[in-house]
């Protein structure tokens, strides 16, 4: 069940790879996604099962609103109650899914269209709203169940610390991200407290995750002219990590890759971008 709901995500992510590039460009970037080492985790273990439902129906929502924006009357209420069921499945299967909002906001931000982007923002504009509202009325009801909005962490060490040691410790994991995205050399089911532990201190590891976080947004917004796709794929990547990178809540761990799975479809689309830009430079083989 775990390799059949993978390999429909990677159609997923396929699909939409080749919203923003040509088919061949995009197997490059999903065949990245469906091999990647760092996915172990959640397509081995059982308890990874939540993060490819969520991923399913995720991915789902976002090729829905990319392929029938626009839409008036009774078609655009069908739309809607389809991205709030879609959202609230992908909500039941793993905690992450609340970027959803998010993420549909940057597709919007760096899809094509011969429409001006405020001009689809405004028509987007209740969309926005019932999913944010969804959102509210699923925080304040995880939170009423729990007792609290992001339960009793089993982190070692992150519920002792304040909020300025949870930032510097959240900063070092940040090269541990680009490692585990581009040579995941060693996995690792649990990362704390024998392989990863928390950081007290401004050191060099949180000078590096600085700049490197700094990059990642720099990134999304500086090559979204010339390298959209490239863009685009830093930008998914820095909003879908953000619930489990302990800068905005306190997370339930320091380092899972289970939690990367749909971060890393960020990845794929950076690859597939870089090999959209870089195949008409490629000469044809003789």
């Amino acid at each position: 069940m775990s390799v059949l709901a993978h390999a429909l995500v990677c159609l997923l992510v396929l699909a939409l790879l080749t919203r923003f590039v040509p088919i061949p460009t995009a197997l490059v970037g999903a065949f990245l996604f469906a091999v990647h080492p760092v996915h172990v985790e959640a397509v081995a273990n059982v308890v990874g099962r939540s993060e490819l439902y969520a991923a399913l129906a995720y991915l789902g929502a976002c090729l829905l609103y990319l392929d029938t924006g626009g839409r008036r009357g009774p078609r655009s209420a069908v739309r809607l109650l389809g991205l709030i069921t879609l959202f609230l499945l992908a909500l039941g299967g793993k905690e992450i899914a609340i970027t959803l909002p998010g993420v549909l906001f940057v597709l919007e931000l760096y899809r094509r269209s011969d429409v001006a982007l405020l001009t689809r923002l405004r028509s987007e504009t209740p969309t926005y709203v019932a999913l944010t509202g969804t959102l509210a009325i699923y925080v304040l009801t995880r939170a009423a169940v729990i007792g609290g909005l992001t339960g009793e962490s089993r982190a070692a060490g992150l519920v002792s610390l304040s909020l300025g040691e949870r930032l510097l410790t959240a900063l070092t994991v940040w090269p541990q991200y680009l490692r585990l995205m581009v040579f995941p050399l060693d996995l690792s089911a649990d990362y704390a407290p024998g392989v990863f532990l928390v950081t007290t201190v401004l050191s060099m590891e949180v000078v590096v995750g600085t700049v490197m976080l700094g990059g990642v947004v720099a990134g999304a917004w500086l090559l979204r002219g010339s390298y959209r796709t490239v863009a685009l794929g830093l930008a998914w990547f820095f909003v879908a990590v953000l619930p489990v990178s302990n800068l905005i809540v306190r997370s339930d761990v320091l380092l899972a890759e289970r939690t990367l799975y749909l971060p890393s479809v960020g990845l794929a689309l950076v690859l597939a971008g870089l090999a959209h830009e870089l195949a008409p430079s490629i000469p044809l083989s003789r």
